[in-house]
């Protein structure tokens, strides 16, 4: 369940990243609830999660990286979404 998940994150008892990126894996690949929007929810969403948490949001060089990363697999989505996150983190240190 989605909110017991942001729960468990507020707790510190799930990495907020992971939730983040469970979240969009969830809404944009899984679900897919609806016709136009999915991804924008999906990030909004677990934006919302990173923020919420003093986490960084993932740099996503391009659209067609993100879902070439999604459709490759949840593993595969797991590696980009990580290293996402780590480009904004050096990206935020080279400031």
């Amino acid at each position: 369940n989605l909110l017991e998940k942001i729960h468990e994150a507020d707790r510190k008892e799930l990495n907020p990243v992971a939730l983040a990126r469970w979240i969009e894996w969830e809404i944009d690949h899984n679900i897919h609830p609806f016709v136009d929007g999915c991804g924008r929810i999906a990030k909004a969403i677990s934006a919302f999660v990173l923020v919420r948490n003093n986490s960084p949001l993932p740099y996503h060089k391009s659209r067609e990286e993100y879902y070439t990363a999604m459709n490759k697999g949840k593993q595969e989505f797991r590696e980009y979404y990580t290293q996402a996150v780590q480009r904004s983190i050096k990206d935020i240190y080279k400031r």
